[in-house]
């Protein structure tokens, strides 16, 4: 789900996975945020870049940009939270290179049906190894 410009190394956390209750539809991005203040900027990229991969996608008939206060029964909702956002040293990326200095995100992502009840959770982990300069600062999309 996280996705960095250019060649990113990427893993995730052993999900926990239950089957949905229903056919599912819709989907609805929930709250996604950054566990620091001065990194929401991210959050709110990856949130229109989630948006708008799922409405690419076609996988489900409607996506919500936003959760209304009563989920539709067919629905799931995304939430998610950025644990970690680190910037890396584009120094040591010019001057060392081999993956020093490379910057680091770590999320964790939930799926829930309108019950409330997780679907699924899991935790991503991305690391990217592109060089210096603006390529090489995180883009999500």
């Amino acid at each position: 789900m996280v996705a960095a410009a250019g060649v990113a190394s990427s893993n995730a956390a052993s999900p926990a996975v239950e089957p949905p209750p229903t056919k599912i539809s819709t989907v609805a991005i929930g709250l996604i945020e950054a566990a620091d203040p001065d990194r929401q900027r991210i959050a709110r990229r990856f949130r229109r870049a989630l948006t708008a991969g799922l409405e690419d996608s076609e996988a489900f008939s409607r996506v919500l940009p936003t959760a209304p206060a009563q989920l539709p029964a067919d629905a799931v909702l995304v939430t998610g939270r950025f644990l970690e956002v680190n910037d890396g040293s584009e120094a040591l990326r010019f001057l060392v290179g081999y993956g020093l200095g490379s910057p680091t995100l770590r999320a964790r992502f939930e799926i829930s049906d309108p019950a409330g009840r997780v679907l699924a959770s899991f935790e991503e982990y991305a690391r990217s190894f592109d060089g210096t300069g603006y390529g090489a600062h995180w883009n999500p999309i």
